[in-house]
């Protein structure tokens, strides 16, 4: 198992995302849901301008691959970072493994594993410290629970222990009122600093 999976797992719970017994138990739509959602944090990384926005993209690919982890209950295996890894490319493997109609355990695994060892990897470029850029996400990611019940009434709120889930009518994840990017400028290496 990754550092990753128990707190995307922790993640998906406050969020109500559900987490099936195993890979055969998980719908096809869901599948092809989570394989969008490695396509478009893919994009975002290879469009990316700036270090920021390629560290930002790099944790979000880990956060989505871990998280269809959890969907089906797959165990990733921490795989070392290459350093001289350049190119992000297992990401297209995960992303049609996932679109395949009840796809191997095995070979999702292995991909996806490799997608996050790819990610740490590239990381390397920009960062001594992917897991507290992670973090920084993650924390950033918790942090669109709201502290008070919205008023407005055309909105869903789900209570959560001290906090409250919000969501647009069409299921959207509504963020908090002064609801703030992740700073994840200060994890970039003093030679990638971009002010």
């Amino acid at each position: 198992m990754t550092p990753y999976e128990p707190k995307v797992k922790e993640f998906m719970l406050a969020f109500d995302q559900r987490c099936y017994p195993n890979l055969h138990s998980v719908p096809d739509k869901v599948l092809k849901f989570r394989a969008s959602l490695v396509e478009e944090e893919s994009k975002e990384y290879l469009s990316a301008k700036t270090d920021i926005d390629r560290l930002d993209a790099l944790c979000d690919i880990v956060y989505v691959v871990a998280g269809s982890a959890c969907v089906m209950a797959a165990n990733l295996i921490r795989l070392p970072p290459e350093s001289t890894r350049r190119t992000l490319t297992v990401h297209a493997t995960v992303i049609n493994n996932l679109r395949e109609h009840l796809p191997c355990i095995r070979r999702l695994t292995s991909s996806m594993s490799e997608c996050i060892r790819d990610c740490q990897s590239l990381a390397l470029l920009i960062t001594d410290n992917f897991d507290a850029a992670f973090d920084c996400v993650h924390d950033n990611n918790m942090a669109k629970l709201w502290k008070t019940r919205p008023t407005d009434s055309s909105l869903i709120v789900i209570p959560k222990k001290d906090r409250f889930l919000v969501k647009n009518k069409e299921g959207k994840v509504i963020k908090p009122m002064g609801f703030k990017p992740p700073d994840l400028g200060r994890f970039l290496k003093k030679e990638c600093y971009e002010g």
